[in-house]
């Protein structure tokens, strides 16, 4: 089975640098079985961790060691039975964080109220960095500064605390305790405390910090000369920029003081800044132990030499002396009877070293020494090496030492001497233990060692080794052993007491190979059978019995198919469609089915059917398959569309087509449907519910009208070539096949006039109606000139004939159309009258034929009416009236006409004279009228 989690838990925190990774194992068969680990830190390289056997329906654990802090890890495990094996999910947890270091120190190391005190942050944080400062000052004061300043009200002893968080939230908090002094001078050893090492320099300053000015200081210091001596005394800084006098004083190292030691300003000058009066160099000796450096006579003076009263802080130096190791190496050893061995005596120096020396025993029933050489431990200098005294009847070695010849030292691990044993014939265990060991310091001081003694197995062997076939990856196991030739084949021999001396094999494959000896694993080439045959020697000369392994190579991928179901449609599916991916191998067998739909991967262990699910759209598959061995095929990549989404239909209207709420068509208007859908439309159905019954649904192939009057309902849908069916729609469709009503109206309601004639401005009114689509337009014309909309009264103001043709039309065409013929004449006729006759002298002088003729612009005359000499009224049809007038004398005609409206003008009258055959009558005139009797008068003729 595979193998499930027991610890850590997935996703855990804060887990330890070592954790047990531990899974839990079950073998249906209940076999033995390997399980091995393999770890990376998240999104790095897998790597192998180590194996462990666990039988079946237990805990498999190993440890997983040198994780580092703050860190990310996943891992799995795989169980292998040598037949199967299968792999666990990949866990991850995440290592404990490195909390912080908090740290600090201050300046002066011995304030006064009076000194602003410089706070000097030493904390750190191992895997990350810090990001808060929270300081209690232990007066009531805080601050959150790095490196505060802070100056105390009040002399004492205050608990100064740092707390330091670091960037995953993690704490450390440290509190050191200050003095703070009423205002005095102080001279301080600092530091007050130092560890060192045996044989190193390092220095002390010896510091006031004035309370009031000051020009000169001076000191006596004891110390412990068995663990340090004075190397030199300079002067510090404490009166810089003054000209001094600076008395390095009296060193005494054997009694451990220093006397007479100051400083002072040559001539005028003080200073009140705290400094170093003077800095001392000491030189640890080589001995473990507290030296107490302590101020006596200490005299602090202002500028006047008046002595100022000090307060004096002591201090003290530890000196650590490393211990050098000294080793037995290797410290125990498995050997066969009569071989022979060495082991090397090393030195691990705490402090540099000039020699060495030790004696040694061991078991002489089972050991002897052969020889004793020189190491390296004193490499590079000349050396005087005594190998010793052997008695290998006591079984002791005996005064064995190395040591330089003049002047140098060494501080690295090394080599001083190699013993070479010889094993008896006996088996046991000899210890070997050190005594009288001795490493000399630089000097000749002896240091203190840490012993490190050893011991021997002495076995004698008859047992012949053992070899095992091992196979790496990939390998598989069905019955049958299976790998490719990549696989590495390991032999491996193990001998319990001389150890394995040689291991050999041969390989058959069509015919056996000569015998190899193995050095290192091996892989076999070519498909098919392969016979294996090994067997050991070990140090004893027993020789194992040949084993016989087959094997079968496979090297070849498996081979995968993808194959589709329904529905599918030149690649488009729906995520009902079943896809098959089916995969066989003819050798070791298909261990797993990878498949990746849209980058997300999925494995199965036998062949798989599919659906693909998400956003319609492309959709990439890639699949492929490995064999038991880790073959894996090419990989195949198959596009499909899928199509979840039902087809969109909607009803097309052709014209005439009218829409106010409700869609309004004419019997004869085509309707159609418009199918839309990324597969394509396999089919769309409909039916109509004419008001009586519904139709059978009917494939949709062409457009199509409605023939009943009203209301009709059309259902429909449409499916796509991948059978997403869409929801049904409802249409309600009106039909009308029926024109408005129109009305027409005339003022005057009729002619004012005769004969159908208007005489007078004439009002023309339309209106119409229709009760189904709806009034569209009201349209007209006159006498043939273009369309117009009706849009109020037509005024007619001018004679003339007026043909108005009209219709209504409704919104989906339907048309009712009419005319009518307006005739306006409101100007009367005209006429005049006409006489013929002879006519002389203004008179007629026979008879007179009087002709009155008449002219209308539009309706025609009708009728003339005349009357002569005030007679009786005359009335001729038509245009033209002719009567004679025969008797003599003055004679009038009065005379209208009047046209077929009825207009009649206003009336004429004519006159004329009729004079026939009367004498003529004579008459003369002359000139001048009134002559002289001397004028000459001229005549002239005026007779008619």
């Amino acid at each position: 089975d595979k193998p499930t989690l027991v610890s850590p838990p997935d996703g855990a925190t804060g887990v330890d640098l070592n954790p047990m990774l531990k899974v839990h194992v079950i073998d249906v068969d209940g076999d033995f079985m390997t399980v091995s680990f393999y770890g990376r830190e998240q999104g790095g390289s897998w790597s192998y961790i180590g194996s462990v056997n666990a039988a079946n329906d237990t805990d498999a654990s190993i440890i997983w060691a040198g994780l580092s802090h703050g860190t990310t890890y996943e891992w799995y495990a795989v169980a292998n039975d040598s037949q199967l094996e299968n792999t666990s999910d990949i866990w991850s947890f995440t290592t404990v964080s490195i909390p912080p270091v908090a740290d600090f120190n201050w300046l002066p190391s011995a304030p006064t109220t009076n000194d602003v005190i410089q706070f000097i942050d030493g904390s750190y944080d191992g895997d990350g960095f810090i990001t808060n400062w929270t300081w209690d000052f232990g007066d009531g004061a805080a601050s959150y500064e790095q490196n505060p300043q802070h100056q105390y009200a009040s002399a004492g002893t205050y608990d100064v605390t740092l707390t330091v968080t670091d960037n995953t939230g993690l704490q450390d908090s440290i509190t050191k305790q200050i003095k703070v002094y009423v205002p005095q001078t102080i001279v301080s050893i600092e530091p007050a405390y130092q560890l060192v090492n045996g044989g190193d320099e390092f220095t002390v300053n010896i510091t006031v910090n004035p309370a009031m000015p000051i020009a000169g200081a001076q000191f006596d210091l004891s110390f412990d000369p068995n663990l340090l001596e004075v190397v030199n005394i300079q002067e510090g800084n404490l009166f810089n920029g003054y000209n001094t006098t600076f008395i390095s004083g009296i060193i005494d190292n054997n009694a451990g003081k220093i006397t007479g030691t100051g400083d002072a300003i040559q001539g005028a000058g003080s200073v009140s800044n705290y400094g170093t009066v003077a800095t001392i160099t000491f030189r640890a000796k080589i001995e473990n132990g507290i030296s107490l450096l302590n101020l006596s006579n200490v005299i602090v003076a202002d500028s006047s030499a008046n002595p100022i009263p000090a307060t004096l802080i002591n201090g003290s130096v530890e000196v650590y002396i490393p211990p050098t190791i000294v080793a037995v190496e290797p410290d125990y050893q498995e050997i066969k009877a009569g071989d022979e061995f060495t082991v090397n005596i090393t030195v691990n120096p705490g402090l540099p070293i000039a020699g060495a020396q030790f004696d040694l025993t061991f078991d002489p029933t089972l050991l002897e020494v052969v020889n004793i050489q020189e190491g390296n431990l004193f490499n590079g200098y000349t050396t005087y090496f005594i190998p010793g005294s052997i008695d290998n009847n006591a079984g002791t070695i005996t005064g064995t030492s190395d040591a330089i010849a003049g002047a140098g030292s060494v501080s690295s691990y090394g080599t001083l001497a190699t013993i070479t044993f010889r094993a008896k014939e006996v088996e046991g265990i000899s210890p070997l233990t050190f005594s009288n060991v001795v490493v000399g310091y630089i000097d000749g001081t002896p240091l203190p060692t840490s012993l490190i003694n050893g011991s021997v197995m002495v076995y004698i062997d008859n047992t012949p080794p053992v070899t095992t076939l091992q196979f790496g990856l990939p390998y598989f196991y069905n019955g049958n052993h299976w790998v490719t030739n990549l696989t590495l084949l390991y032999l491996n021999a193990t001998d319990d007491l001389s150890g394995v001396n040689s291991t050999w094999y041969r390989i058959w494959h069509n015919g056996w190979s000569s015998w190899t000896e193995y050095t290192a694993p091996f892989n076999i080439n070519g498909n098919g059978l392969h016979y294996i045959e090994y067997y050991s020697i070990d140090n004893a000369d027993n020789i194992e019995s040949v084993h016989n392994t087959t094997v079968y190579v496979d090297n070849t991928p498996p081979v995968t198919t993808l194959q589709h179901g329904t529905p599918y449609y030149n690649d488009y599916i729906t995520s009902s469609t079943p896809l098959y991916i089916n995969a066989s191998d003819d050798g070791a067998g298909v261990k797993e089915i990878h498949y990746i739909i849209d980058g997300v991967g999925h494995m199965a262990y036998g062949n798989v059917v599919v659906n693909i699910t998400g956003d319609d759209g492309w959709h990439n598959i890639e699949y492929y398959s490995i064999d038991n061995l880790g073959n894996e095929e090419q990989h195949h990549v198959a596009t499909y569309y899928l199509d979840n989404t039902p087809p969109e239909t909607s009803i097309q209207f052709g014209m005439p087509y009218y829409y106010n709420g409700n869609h309004w068509v004419r019997g004869d208007t085509p309707l159609s449907f418009n199918a839309t859908d990324v597969s394509g439309i396999a089919i769309t159905y409909y039916r109509i519910y004419n008001g009586t019954a519904w139709s059978n649904f009917t494939q949709y192939t062409a457009s199509f009208s409605l023939s009943a009057d009203g209301m009709n309902y059309i259902e429909f849908y449409s499916i796509d070539n991948v059978g997403n069916e869409e929801q049904h729609h409802n249409v309600t469709v009106y039909v009308d096949n029926n024109p408005p009503v129109v009305h027409y109206s005339v003022e005057p309601s009729s002619p004012d006039g005769e004969n159908g004639w208007y005489i007078s401005n004439v009002n023309f009114n339309l209106s119409a109606y229709d009760n189904e689509s709806g009034l569209a337009e009201i349209m007209y014309k006159i006498n043939n000139g273009i369309w117009q909309l009706y849009n109020g009264t037509i005024e007619f103001t001018n004679d003339g004939e007026y043909t108005i043709q009209f219709y209504a039309k409704d919104n989906v065409e339907n048309n009712n159309s009419n005319s009518i013929l307006i005739k306006i004449d409101r100007v009367p006729p005209t006429s005049r009258c006409d006489f013929s006759g002879k006519y002389s002298n203004g008179k007629y002088t026979t008879d007179v034929t009087v002709t009155i003729t008449a002219s209308d612009v539009h309706a025609e005359v009708k009728e003339i009416y005349y009357s002569v000499d005030g007679g009786a009224w005359h009335k001729v049809s038509g245009a033209k009236a002719t009567t004679v007038v025969t008797s003599e004398g003055a004679h009038t005609v009065e005379y209208y006409a009047v046209d077929k409206a009825g207009n009649e003008e206003q009336h004429h009258v004519a006159a004329f004279t009729i004079e026939k055959n009367k004498p003529p009558i004579a008459s003369f005139e002359y000139t001048s009228l009134h002559p002289y009797d001397t004028d000459k008068i001229k005549f002239g003729v005026k007779s008619s």
